[in-house]
């Protein structure tokens, strides 16, 4: 398991520090989706809020190339779920690399569920009755 633990965090890692990077350098060129999906790409980008979320994945990739996952998490956590629902609601094609993303994170964040304790709080035992 923590093999499959290594992995998800450097595979994340690496994929939120590269696309964050090619958010600000473009050497991947990657297309424009068309439609809706590409408008409102576009308008985050003349706004600038996509400076921003690639910020966030840049620091994210870094922290958990770095071992320091719930931080990482903690800042990529945002990022993903918006991942996730560009994938899912405006512009369903990739969807599939969405869905690893979102995977990756779900598994670190039960790998690391003790960092979260307000999220996978601890069962109490059942109180035994008391003796007469």
């Amino acid at each position: 398991m923590k093999f499959l633990t290594f992995l998800a965090r450097i595979g994340l890692g690496g994929a939120l520090l590269v696309f964050g990077v090619n958010g600000f350098h473009n050497f991947l060129h990657l297309p424009t989706p068309g439609g809706k999906g590409g408008e409102f790409l576009r308008l985050l980008e003349s706004t600038h809020v996509l400076w921003v979320v690639h910020g966030l994945e840049v620091a994210a990739g870094l922290l958990l190339l770095l071992r320091r996952v719930p931080l990482a998490l903690t800042l990529c956590g945002p990022v993903v779920v918006n991942i996730v629902l560009f994938h899912t609601l405006v512009h369903q094609a990739n969807w599939i690399p969405a869905a690893v993303v979102a995977g990756l994170t779900g598994f670190l964040l039960w790998r690391h569920a003790e960092s979260f304790p307000a999220l996978f709080p601890k069962p109490e035992p059942a109180k035994k009755p008391a003796k007469k």
